[in-house]
């Protein structure tokens, strides 16, 4: 779990940080009052969103997602693409409450979901990198390509060769040894065989 836990901290650090500079950006450079309705629904008076409430919402989020990340590890065989399936739906609905909440107006609604936004692309894709894409298994393909495997496949093949080689060298010498012999036997069997020159 801890290498899930630490890029979700990471990312979680980093969305906040963006978010906080996005609120600032939007709310000093282009005016953005950020007023928006606490339910959704106008039972409520409407509210000025406060300068740090961004980087929490973005902890709040991130605490969410750990949670749901630790279930999807836990209970799914592809935690990998569920996670990337359930966060992209969930981030899809996140801008529906955030479109009740900015109270119609149109350029509070887009810096809202922006931040929605930059927190997915950032705390989503280095969570999914972590996670595995079959629980406790592999393909048999990858089992084969294995480098242990592998490693073990060359040296089977290097140990055939050698072995090979030997086998061939030591038949060579055999065979080198065999050709020389009649050739060391050939003085003596002329010397015996035929009648020298004295003798007759």
């Amino acid at each position: 779990m801890k290498a899930i836990f630490t890029p979700l901290v990471i990312g979680t650090l980093i969305a906040a940080a963006l978010n906080s500079v996005i609120f600032l950006v939007a709310a000093e450079l282009f005016g953005e009052a950020f007023v928006v309705d606490p339910d959704g629904v106008g039972g409520e008076p409407s509210m000025a969103v406060p300068a740090m409430l961004p980087a929490v919402f973005t902890v709040f989020q991130a605490i969410v997602g750990g949670v749901i990340v630790a279930a999807i590890a836990l209970a799914t065989k592809t935690p990998k693409y569920t996670w990337r399936f359930v966060t992209l739906v969930g981030l899809s609905l996140s801008l529906v409450p955030t479109a009740f909440a900015s109270l119609g107006v149109a350029s509070t609604f887009l810096w809202l979901s922006g931040m929605h936004l930059v927190a997915g692309a950032i705390v989503i894709p280095l969570i999914e990198r972590v996670l595995p894409a079959q629980k406790n298994g592999s393909t048999p393909n990858a089992e084969s390509d294995s480098p242990t495997k592998k490693g073990s496949a060359e040296k089977g093949s290097a140990e055939k060769g050698s072995a090979e080689k030997g086998s061939a060298e030591k038949g060579s010498a055999t065979k080198d040894s065999a050709q020389q012999d009649p050739a060391k036997k050939a003085p003596g069997a002329s010397a015996e065989g035929s009648p020298s020159d004295t003798s007759l």
